[in-house]
């Protein structure tokens, strides 16, 4: 036969003096109890020694604890911490505010989105249990906890699963999050919605840097010959040839301190030697397109 392990032991039955581990805690002493074949009143007295300090005296003292009776006992036990016999465990409020703190967060991982299914559905199936809340209420509270534009996206996506599933049946939760997965799949890292901006932005540290597009040379060729730019610069060195090149330097320029003297030199290879129209230079880049 075994025997109840010790207060200190590691396997002993622990009480943190919360009211939800209550009943968790009185169960397993009673477990433990059971297989070593103790009686009630036995069973009564190692709860009490595994009780914690803080509460030994107000255990001890009440009188179901010399009833013999593992049943009154733990009535009564419970019946000093409100709350433990989970009766009222989570009301409708504790899911209205979970979902207030959710729907002001952005949507961005499935791993986001997990706990967040998680904690609402501890809540909201609780509270169904209780008949609190009924499945049609479940899922629009559900749907509430997510941000405006991806929840626009869950419920394209339901549609697209489902075209045939009428407007006033409710959907799911497994429905609901089978379609907000796909749709956190779909988003770029897993994460939420992406516009264009976001695209060309990349985030180093703390600070945004633009995205640098690469633009290519060779592609003002193709530019170049559709206006036909050759063309278009021999008709302009004809015309200065026409009207007898340049106007030659006269011996009385104007002066003064705004006064910049005129450069003779070639604008296109700035030789001192000609002007642009009789520029070889510039002949042989045309030739060459």
């Amino acid at each position: 036969m075994s025997t109840m392990p010790g207060r200190n032991h590691h396997s002993a039955p622990k009480f943190d003096r919360a009211p939800a581990s209550l009943v968790r805690f009185l169960d397993k002493v009673h477990c433990l109890a059971a297989n070593c074949l103790l009686t009630e009143q036995e069973t009564i007295d190692h709860a009490l020694a595994y009780t914690p300090t803080e509460d030994y005296n107000l255990w001890a003292l009440q009188p179901a604890a010399a009833g013999g009776n593992w049943t009154a006992f733990k009535t009564a036990m419970i019946w000093l911490y409100p709350g433990a016999s989970g009766n009222r465990k989570y009301s409708v409020n504790d899911l209205q505010n979970l979902i207030e703190e959710q729907v002001s967060v952005p949507m961005k991982t499935q791993n986001q989105f997990g706990e967040y299914y998680r904690a609402f559905l501890k809540i909201s199936m609780f509270l169904k249990a209780k008949d609190c809340l009924t499945d049609r209420e479940i899922s629009n509270m559900f749907f509430q906890g997510f941000p405006l534009e991806f929840r626009r996206e869950v419920r394209e996506q339901l549609c697209l699963q489902n075209p045939q599933h009428h407007p006033d049946d409710p959907w799911t939760l497994d429905d609901i999050s089978d379609a907000a997965i796909f749709v956190l799949s779909q988003h770029p890292s897993g994460g939420g919605i992406t516009t264009v901006a976001q695209q060309n932005t990349t985030i180093v540290g703390h600070q945004a840097t633009v995205k640098q597009e690469v633009f290519n040379v060779a592609s003002l060729g193709k530019a170049f010959n559709n206006v036909n730019l050759v063309k278009a610069v021999a008709l302009l060195m004809q015309k200065m040839n026409q009207n007898g090149g340049p106007v030659p330097a006269s011996n009385t320029q104007p002066s003064g301190p705004n006064f910049i003297p005129r450069n003779n030199d070639c604008t296109f290879c700035s030789d001192s030697t000609h002007y642009m129209n009789n520029c070889a230079s510039l002949m042989d880049y045309l030739k060459k397109g």
